[in-house]
């Protein structure tokens, strides 16, 4: 069947789910396999979008009452979280962070052939910081050519350092 909203005032046509009090409400899909919600979480003041009949019941999209985003978090603490409990964060000025108590911090994982991570602090820059699809390192250059590849030309300081925990 088909559901249809209009307007008497031809501007606008609204559904209201809920009646002002506390209480978990919701829109309930009902498939032959899956089955879906989206709705808002009293207790929580979260609007969620995820999987099964019970609001909060594996979510897989979060908006909290401030505004923070949570992609399989149901309580985001910070204006972008991902994973159950924060794992990966992006707050209100961009920075990132994410918070492993033990084991690796990020990984970035490359399936193509070109560079796997690179910083440039500009759209211009042709003094990147780079780690290829081999594992190779660049620093001030475009194409990494060596294991370690070091470029300081124009930058007015021709030291290296290689350090062994020692003040220079």
């Amino acid at each position: 069947g088909t559901l249809s909203l209009t307007s008497s005032v031809g501007t606008e046509a609204q559904l209201v789910v809920g009646n002002n009090v506390s209480q978990d409400v919701s829109v309930f899909f009902d498939s032959d396999t899956n089955d879906y919600y989206v709705g808002v979480d009293d207790t929580l003041d979260t609007f969620m979008i995820g999987s099964g009949a019970v609001i909060g019941t594996t979510p897989y999209f979060s908006i909290g009452a401030t505004g923070n985003v949570g992609i399989g978090d149901s309580s985001p603490t910070a204006l972008l979280s991902v994973g159950n409990g924060d794992l990966f964060q992006v707050d209100s000025n961009g920075a990132l962070s994410n918070t492993v108590a033990t084991g690796v911090a990020g990984t970035f994982t490359n399936t193509g052939s070109s560079d796997s991570f690179r910083v440039n602090d500009t759209t211009t820059d042709t003094s990147s910081f780079i780690v290829d699809a081999s594992g190779n390192v660049g620093i001030g250059v475009n194409t990494v050519s060596y294991g370690l590849d070091v470029n300081l030309a124009g930058t007015g300081d021709s030291s290296f350092y290689v350090r062994n925990g020692a003040s220079h």
